[in-house]
């Protein structure tokens, strides 16, 4: 099994009403692992990003973002995400 985890945004309160912070993770086989590849190789050219780029959600259109998590749930992933709300309450 292979697992990949990422995290954006604030841990911990924030003075921004609108703070947040999400943990998203994908697991996938191992024997799927070149197929999840090739989904990310394509999403990076699509978007103009060399294949070590790391890319940032806000810096694609969202119509590349979506094909993208369509292309991963060909592939058999699973893919789970948690987002929590971290302003402040005296923010809002």
């Amino acid at each position: 099994m292979m697992i990949f985890l990422d995290e954006s945004g604030t841990f911990g309160q924030a003075p921004d009403a609108n703070a947040f912070c999400v943990v998203a993770g994908y697991v996938i086989p191992q024997c799927l692992l070149g197929q999840m590849e090739e989904c990310l190789r394509r999403f990076k050219a699509g978007t103009g990003r060399d294949e070590g780029a790391k890319v940032k959600r806000r810096d694609v259109r969202e119509e590349h973002y979506l094909r993208f998590l369509a292309e991963l749930s060909d592939v058999g992933g699973v893919g789970k995400v948690a987002k929590s709300v971290c302003g402040s309450p005296s923010a809002r």
